[in-house]
């Protein structure tokens, strides 16, 4: 039962369960950023990459604690770089582009997503494009123990900084998964970085395009038709 339950937890951890509302950016609001300055988040830490096996998820929290630091090594020995950070850079070049804004490159970290630390983090931006990995690790499939999921998620917010408010805000998980188990990663292609940067990658480009949707960015066209 206590496996049950733990196997139960770390699933939760992998997907981010969220229950953050999506926010559309209003028209009024999108507005009001012709012509200022768009900066954007850079974390400091990143959460845990919980790398659970059917070895380590028979041992309870003393295999959570090993799934994590084997998880950890994964994404520091192949230099694995925080996923939201390359979606927060990319997004604010499109919606710096769309609405003629500014983009004031991240200079400073940020160790916390508390909106007044965020806020207080970029005093040089007007708005802000705040995107911080949520949580990500991998597991295997219960079908098949050889080949592995991984998971991800990231939680985006367009902060107006002066009214210290969010105009617009997802939270977006992902978890590619094959039908056919066998063209999914194995333990050792997630260890020496291939299978973890290809699962990743997957996920990156369904949140940007999920993201874009909240910040009017979804249709290829949004750019030409911005005045």
């Amino acid at each position: 039962m206590l496996v049950r339950f733990l196997l139960v937890a770390v699933l939760v951890s992998l997907v981010g369960c969220s229950t953050i509302k999506p926010k559309e950016l209003a028209g009024a609001d999108a507005g009001q950023l012709q012509g200022k300055t768009l900066g954007y988040s850079r974390y400091s830490e990143l959460p845990d990459f919980i790398a659970q096996t059917p070895v380590n998820v028979q041992f309870g929290l003393l295999g959570v604690a090993t799934a994590i630091s084997n998880g950890n090594s994964m994404i520091r020995d192949n230099k694995i770089e925080d996923p939201a950070l390359d979606m927060a850079k990319q997004l604010a070049d499109e919606l710096a582009a769309a609405q003629k804004m500014t983009v004031a490159h991240a200079a400073a970290a940020v160790e916390s997503a508390d909106l007044d630390k965020v806020i207080a983090a970029y005093p040089q931006a007007d708005y802000i494009l705040d995107m911080r990995t949520s949580g990500w690790g991998s597991i295997y499939y219960v079908s098949d123990f050889n080949n592995y999921k991984v998971a991800y998620s990231v939680h985006a917010r367009l902060i107006d900084r002066k009214a210290k408010t969010v105009l617009a805000e997802k939270a977006c998980s992902y978890t590619p998964v094959y039908e056919d188990t066998n063209k999914a990663p194995s333990y050792r292609e997630l260890k020496q970085g291939v299978g973890l940067r290809s699962q990743l990658s997957q996920s990156v480009e369904y949140c940007l395009a999920d993201v874009r949707k909240v910040m009017g960015l979804d249709l290829p066209a949004a750019l030409a038709k911005t005045p």
